[in-house]
């Protein structure tokens, strides 16, 4: 420190100097280093990993210009490989094939595959046509369990897995297959072989049979790629599936939760403030545990202030514990193997007598020393509805950026649409005797870039426009049109017959022309007696009564869940719009623990169901209470707008949940006049879309672009309030829309025109009455542009001559109010129908 009591007559030596300069070049460094601190900077480049990783801030900041790119994963299998119907695939010979709902790893079932008595091998089997000139990787989830191994391998290809021996788990096998010139058909076998000196009775299962066409460059990259990386290059989906339902997450540098939303509490334990439990021991195993996701290799601290015990198990993902650290220190640290997939964090009083015991400020962190207790400050991004395409080898992608306004948009290169009776179908010809093809209009499309999946999730083959089709279930497109071939047996449409629009209509919207049983209709004349025949989710024949004799309406599905073609094709010109999003991801100075993947639902409606005075949401025992996905794990609760998760309480019991977690509140907690709502990620996440492999983004470098990026954040809060506020003061309340009503229908008197409207609580209401309209299953009554998530079936007040009657409505997810049963064209009565379209 300088000195600073010089007197006037006092001698200055060159030592005082030489002090003064010291000191003078040590400021300067410190001087120079918060100036660098206060000088513009770039951004600091971050990128987050699939899955579970640790990433690095140097200060507390906001994730910033967030760019994902989009990819799309077509199953060449369907929904085949999932393996829930043994119709999907052929047993050859040797080996008895059956569904096992025991064993599985996707969905409800595997394959159980096993060898004939006196047999010592053998596969099932299931076609595929290889185009040329193209790289396909195959892969499947194998479990032999008395059989000796399993395998997968391409018939006549060579190329075959390596030998899957692990009998205790599902173990991933895969293969790649190059492609000459010429295509190829032949079969996916999944192999499985006996113990060497025994013949029959051994077994193995399958699941998640998958067959993705990839580019070269991610060909020759599998050799350098672990099974664990390749599975999640490569995850399981059903038919066509792209990024979607992206959620990322940052807990905070405490990885737990306040005790009241640990995964298992015991029940005698009290929480008497957040982070602090107390118990009075009574007997064993009186612990409380909640589980965390590990990063392997990576070291962790636990810390809490107790007078017990406290205890971390990590475990693999087969659920098998692979290390520990227990005991009445104050602190443990412990390094996750590198297999760990999670951990089990304890208070615990095992060996410990009976008394009175507590644990304050438990922490547990990515640390090598214990850290001062916070509590978690978890913060995310949803993105649940982005759907994130490209073609088929990744070449060209769909691009979600931030705008200036830091709120998330896409570019979009490709538009992906629902093929079905809506659309404006026509004739094409017959390119074969036993196929014709039929074509309607695409906007803005490019030429020969379609991906097109048929309503059995299997994808059709593409053929380059302007050649004539060879074969059913071909398709092509060019700059405004694309075809689709379809077989007689398919469509019902006999060799001479030609079918009309709305015929074409009734077919994509899953119904079947036939002359009588299951006759071709091939009646040039059309005086024969026409039939339609319903079909199931799945393409397959639905037999009589399924039949109705005039033709479906258009915009009438077979089958409520009835799932049509699908088309993605490339713009021509892309299209910049908005996605929908929730929340913001925040990373810390130092390591920050850090969740990416895909499956997040984002506010769903929720219907709890009381039972014995508890409300109940995802308990299988009560239909209603039920979630419109199988739950992994529930992320949040709302009442209304607000959170309400520590409300509600948690578990894993396997005969209630629907899915892995459900979620309940007694009585006392619950509002009937409020509006509930969940967050969760959905445990069948192949049925959603797949994860991006990486998201890129940036943090900021110094103070004084913290300090910016703070004004930036504050001013951008405040432009969404005022815009809030603006709409909340401009609402009016909800008008009335007179219907136009179709077929036929017409008011029944001056004074109740039937119309509609939206009120301020979400709900659809009608009013009014109409008659003397064709009043056949599937008739199209009226549209609204308002689309509910679930249909609704409705009853209806009708007249018969000299009677009321009962007559009933579906209100679809497109937002129509379509004919199930009336019993004549009398007089219906749209007053009092509610729809809520929450």
């Amino acid at each position: 420190m300088a000195r600073t009591n010089w007197q006037y007559d006092e001698v200055v030596t060159e030592t005082d100097f030489n002090g003064i300069g010291q000191e003078i070049n040590d400021n300067a460094a410190d001087i120079a280093e918060l100036q660098e601190d206060l000088s513009p900077a770039d951004p600091i480049p971050v990128t987050i990993p699939q899955g579970v990783s640790i990433v690095h801030a140097g200060r507390k900041s906001r994730f910033k210009d967030m760019k994902i790119t989009g990819r799309t994963l077509v199953n060449l299998l369907g929904r085949d490989g999932n393996c829930e119907d043994v119709n999907r695939w052929v047993s050859y010979g040797n080996v008895s094939i059956a569904t096992d709902s025991a064993n599985k790893v996707y969905g409800n079932s595997s394959m159980k595959i096993t060898i004939n008595t006196g047999q010592t091998g053998g596969w099932m089997q299931h076609t595929v046509t290889w185009q040329a000139n193209k790289y396909y990787i195959a892969l499947a989830e194998l479990k032999p369990v008395t059989a000796a191994l399993m395998r997968l391998t391409v018939r006549g290809g060579s190329p075959t897995s390596t030998d899957i021996t692990d009998t205790s788990k599902f173990s991933l096998a895969w293969l790649k297959y190059s492609v000459g010139p010429s295509a190829v058909a032949s079969y996916i076998d999944v192999i499985v072989d006996n113990v060497t000196g025994t013949t029959g009775s051994q077994y193995g299962f399958a699941d998640g049979v998958r067959i993705y066409e990839i580019s070269l460059t991610e060909y020759n990259a599998l050799d350098t790629m672990t099974a664990e990386q390749i599975a999640a290059m490569y995850p399981y989906v059903d038919d066509m599936k792209h990024v979607n339902a992206v959620y990322v997450e940052n807990k905070g540098k405490n990885l737990l939760p306040p005790f009241s939303e640990w995964t298992s509490l015991q029940t005698t334990a009290v929480i008497t403030s957040p982070y602090k439990l107390t118990l009075n021991k009574t007997a064993d195993w009186q612990n409380s545990l909640t589980k965390v996701p590990v990063v392997p290799g990576r070291t962790y601290m636990y810390s809490a202030s107790h007078n017990a015990l406290i205890a971390v198990n990590i475990f693999d993902s087969s659920g098998t514990m692979i290390a520990n650290a227990v005991g009445d220190s104050g602190s443990y640290t412990i390094t996750a193997p590198i297999n760990a997939s999670h951990a089990e964090v304890f208070c615990s009083v095992d060996a410990l007598p009976n008394g009175s015991y507590s644990w304050d400020m438990p922490m547990f962190c990515v640390s090598t020393t214990a850290l001062p207790f916070e509590p978690q400050q978890p913060s995310y991004m949803y993105l649940p509805d982005c759907q994130l395409r490209s073609n088929e080898d990744g070449s060209v992608a769909d691009q979600l950026y931030m705008n200036g306004y830091s709120k998330p948009r896409v570019v979009r290169r490709f538009r992906e649409m629902v093929l079905d009776g809506s659309l404006a179908w026509t004739y094409g010809g017959a390119d074969t005797p036993d196929v014709k093809n039929v074509y309607t209009p695409l906007a803005n499309p490019i030429a020969n870039t379609g991906v097109a999946i048929k309503y059995d999730d299997r994808p059709l083959t593409r053929v380059t426009y302007g050649v004539t089709g060879t074969a059913a279930d071909q398709f092509a497109n060019n700059d405004s049109t694309v075809v689709i071939l379809i077989s007689n047996a398919d469509s019902g449409w006999g060799q001479d017959y030609t079918p009309t629009q709305e015929e074409i209509k009734a077919y994509f919207n899953g119904w079947k022309i036939s002359s009588g049983g299951w006759n071709l209709y091939n009646d040039p004349s059309n005086t024969e007696q026409k039939f339609w025949t319903r079909r199931d989710k799945v393409g397959q024949d639905c037999n009589p009564p399924a039949t109705v004799t005039t033709v479906p309406s258009s915009s009438s599905y077979a089958y409520p869940d009835w799932t049509p073609y699908r088309l993605i094709y490339q713009l021509a010109q892309s299209v910049d719009e908005p996605v929908n999003y929730e929340g913001e991801l925040m990373l810390f100075d130092g390591p920050s623990q850090v969740e990416m993947g895909t499956g997040v639902v984002v506010r769903e409606a929720a219907n709890p169901y009381l039972s014995e005075r508890v409300y109940h949401i995802a308990d299988k025992r009560y239909a209603t209470s039920i979630t419109k996905n199988r739950v992994n794990r529930f992320l949040d609760n709302y009442k209304g707008s607000i959170s309400d998760k520590r409300r509600w309480k948690r578990d894993n019991v396997d005969t209630f949940t629907f899915g892995n977690e459900r979620t309940y509140t007694p009585e006392a907690n619950y509002d009937n006049t409020a509006a509930y709502s969940v967050t969760y990620l959905v445990l069948d996440t192949y049925q959603l879309g797949i994860a991006p492999t990486s998201i890129t983004g940036a943090v900021t470098p110094n103070i004084k672009e913290t300090v910016d990026d703070t004004v930036q954040a504050i001013t951008e809060l405040r432009r969404d309030v005022s815009v809030s506020q603006n709409v909340k003061s401009d609402r009016q309340q909800p008008q009335w829309i007179t219907a136009t009503l179709l077929n036929g229908w017409v008011t029944e008197h001056s004074t109740l025109i039937p119309r509609y409207r939206v009120t301020t609580a979400g709900k659809l209401e009608f009013e009014g009455s109409m008659k003397s309209g064709i009043y056949s299953y599937g008739t199209l009554i009226l549209k609204t542009p308002f689309k509910p998530k679930r249909n609704s079936r409705i009853s209806v007040v009708c007249s018969v001559p000299s009677a009321v009657d009962i007559g009933a409505f579906v209100y679809d997810i497109d937002g129509n109010l379509v004919v199930e049963y009336l019993p004549s064209d009398g007089w219906v009565n749209l007053s009092g129908i509610t729809i809520n379209l929450d």
